[in-house]
């Protein structure tokens, strides 16, 4: 069932119905990737890619389009609040480094650091491996064809809302 709260103008339907598509095309293909290769570049890829998924959902969310949005956020949300603690751990590693000449005992905090690190690459590792985009790419789907549906086509140009009005 397709229920929107709000038309949109065509052409702006039709291209935020494509970035979905393409949004959900390439989180697909990052999240593969990563689950390939589990490596620190896969792993960067794939939180930007998630980042300007939930940036496009966000983007639905204030357009006031059905509720849809909010399942698929959540769910892209929780994946990328997965990888906190590795990120934290590979900053602090960073912020560590420049230090470790000068100030000695700084060593075993490092050595507990990497082995942190190595104890979450592990644990992701797996997370990810186990994932599933099918319920993502489903809902991406489904907003997808919601929006593309939301088309009110006016006859105004597509982008008319964001303008002023003109003043006769």
């Amino acid at each position: 069932m397709i229920a929107m709260t709000r038309k949109l103008p065509t052409e702006l339907a039709r291209l935020l119905g494509a970035l979905l598509r393409r949004t959900r095309r390439r989180y697909r293909k990052r999240l593969a990737v990563c689950q390939r290769s589990f490596s620190e570049k896969a792993v960067h890829e794939l939180r930007v890619e998630t980042r300007r998924a939930l940036a496009l959902l966000d983007l639905l969310l204030t357009l006031d389009l059905a509720g849809s949005p909010k399942k698929p956020r959540r769910t892209l949300k929780h994946r990328l609040d997965a990888f906190d603690a590795l990120r934290d751990t590979q900053v602090e590693l960073g912020l560590l480094a420049p230090w470790l000449k000068r100030f000695p005992e700084a060593r075993e905090l490092e050595i507990y650091l990497r082995n942190s690190e190595r104890k979450l690459v592990a644990e992701l590792r797996r997370e990810i491996r186990s994932l599933k985009s099918r319920r993502v790419e489903r809902r991406f789907k489904t907003l997808e064809k919601e929006v593309r549906a939301a088309s009110g086509d006016s006859g105004r140009p597509a982008l008319a809302f964001l303008q002023p009005p003109l003043r006769g």
